[in-house]
Parts: structure tokens; C-alpha cells; sequence
């Protein structure tokens, strides 16, 4: 997580709150509520915090007890479960609280816990597990991307591109073209109705128009070579205006939380998106842990976790 957050919770938890303020005071959301509470970006980012050893065992043994949390006398750990809003007032899991609780258990234990189809799948390859998998998927007729959330995150800035601009800060609509999504959703957090309101005014000429403006636009965050006309169409054609109006609101709720934590290919065929997480030896993230779960609940799409073997 970043430093200065970590600082900032730092000072918070251990009751320094103007320290803990005067921190984080130069970002562009609000981490602290007139109350001296964490707002909902605060405690977003709160998930990111390391807890102590002893409090994530308690967390995860409720995952055996109905998700309800054991009664502690650990005075630190009741604080981390209430400031951190880990439990309910019922002593059971929030989803906060079930997402650190899972964050380190092993990998099968991790989707069954979100509801996550999980593969092993066994490949030769040489080079980076995500291509190879996308390879096997394209050889069966998907077409797809190996960016992680960036196929959903263009498709909705070339359908948000016109209000982008309206809005933009520097009033340039190549900076629209080129700015992360998220910065600049950031930056206009009263105009959220609007720009839900626009999407579906997009037809799909004026959003391949977008999306090839957008791609030929010099970039400097990232790097569009697996993205395709072919692809982007495809995104428009597969996914309703509903379901991407779905999206981006919550998106909007928290645009740096959703914005990550997307699974590493997306892949479509006959008219279905799937997002497919490829891992070798690791397990998911508490970004993927936040991200995935918000996202099958509001959509259609298939969600999974891909176990490369490497037989080579």
C-alpha cells in the first residue's frame, strides 16, 4: 500500500488523528469524516493494511464459524475490527472484514470463499504465463487481451470520452485521451449523473470513432498493442448498456479501488465476456479479493482463476 496511507493509519490507530490527517491531507479524496472517522475511501484503502498475525488468525478461523469473529481481549484487535469496520455489530464479518480474512489462505480455499470456478491447466511455454494462457484460449476461439481490466476500463473511457472532456481540468481532449480513467473520474465527482446518463447515447460508430482517437493519441501510462478494433467491437457488441452502466457506477463509487484488481485476460466469444486470473505460485490479491466479488455481483460476465502448469 502506499507509504504515506500506511503512515497516515499509523498515527490513526494508535489515536494521533491530527498527525494522522495532516498526511493525507494533499489527496484528492477525503480519508477523514468530520467525526474523525474513516470515510468509505478511508476504509477501502484500510483494507491494504497489514494486520497483525495474531488478528488475521481470528479473522480466518471465522470463516469456519458462519463468518462470525471470536470475542478477543485484545484491546488493539477490537480497535483494528471496529476503525477498520472488520465486523458488524454482530461480531460478524463485513465484507471488508471476509476480504482480509481471506487475503492468505491457500488459493483453492480463496475461490470457493468468492465463488470463483478455479482450473490447473496444464502448458509448455517459455516467457510470461498470461500470453501462453491467451494463446490456449485464442486457439479455441476466444478472442482477448492480457491487461488486466484494460479491455472493460477503455471500452468505458471511449463511451465517457465526450464528458471527459467537458470536464477536463486542463479543458484538453487529448489529455482525456491519454489520462487514466480513474484520475479522471476523480477529478469530477459531482458530474457521475451526467456522465452515467451519456453512455447510453453512444452508438457504436461514435465508440470505435472514441476508441481510435483514444489509441492513436500518444500515451504515456501504458501500452494499447493488444488492443484491436476487432476486440473493442466486440466489448460493445457482447456487453449490454445496462451492464456497462452497472459498471461504471461503481467505478465511480471508488475509482482507484475498482479501477485495479481486474483479472488478467478478458476473453470473448459468441457474444460472452469472461475474465479469467491467471496465476503459477501465487494466490489472489486484495485487490482481486475486492474488485472480482463487487464485479459478479452487478454483471453477467464469468469470473475465474486459471493454475498454469508449466510442462516444458
Amino acid at each position: 500500500m502506499n507509504n504515506q496511507i500506511k503512515k497516515s493509519l499509523d498515527f490513526f490507530i494508535n489515536g494521533e488523528i491530527s498527525e494522522a490527517k495532516e498526511i493525507v491531507a494533499g489527496f484528492s479524496f477525503n480519508f477523514f469524516n468530520e467525526n474523525n472517522e474513516l470515510t468509505s475511501f478511508g476504509l477501502d484503502e484500510a483494507t491494504y493494511y497489514p494486520l497483525p498475525v495474531g488478528l488475521k488468525k481470528i479473522l480466518q478461523l471465522a470463516l469456519l464459524n458462519n463468518r462470525i469473529v471470536a470475542e478477543t481481549d485484545n484491546e488493539l484487535y477490537k480497535k483494528y475490527l471496529i476503525t477498520f469496520d472488520l465486523v458488524n455489530k454482530n461480531n460478524e464479518l463485513t465484507e471488508r472484514g471476509h476480504c482480509k480474512a481471506v487475503e492468505d489462505i491457500p488459493l483453492i480455499k480463496q475461490c470457493s470463499e468468492i465463488s470463483l470456478d478455479y482450473e490447473l491447466i496444464n502448458l509448455s511455454f517459455n516467457g510470461k504465463p498470461e500470453l501462453a494462457l491467451l494463446a490456449y484460449y485464442q486457439s479455441l476461439g476466444f478472442i482477448g487481451i492480457s491487461s488486466e481490466g484494460m479491455g472493460i476500463l477503455m471500452a468505458l473511457k471511449a463511451l465517457m470520452l465526450d464528458v471527459l472532456e467537458k470536464y477536463n481540468i486542463f479543458k484538453s481532449r487529448q489529455d482525456s485521451c491519454t489520462r487514466l480513467l480513474t484520475a479522471q473520474l476523480l477529478s469530477i465527482p459531482d458530474k457521475s449523473n451526467e456522465i452515467i446518463s451519456s453512455i447510453s447515447l453512444v452508438s457504436r460508430q461514435k465508440f470505435i470513432t472514441n476508441f481510435r482517437e483514444i489509441i492513436s493519441t500518444p500515451y504515456h501510462n501504458g501500452d494499447y498493442s493488444e488492443l484491436s478494433i476487432e476486440f473493442i467491437g466486440a466489448m460493445y457488441d457482447s456487453i449490454s448498456t445496462r451492464t456497462f452502466i452497472s459498471i461504471a457506477k461503481k467505478l465511480l463509487e471508488n475509482p482507484y479501488l475498482y479501477g485495479k484488481g481486474w483479472p488478467d485476460l478478458t476473453l470473448i466469444k459468441d457474444n460472452t465476456v469472461s475474465f479469467v486470473e491467471v496465476k503459477t505460485t501465487d494466490k489472489l490479491h486484495v485487490s482481486q479479493l475486492t474488485t472480482i466479488p463487487a464485479m459478479q455481483a452487478i454483471t453477467p460476465f464469468s469470473f475465474s482463476v486459471c493454475r498454469i502448469k508449466n510442462i516444458e
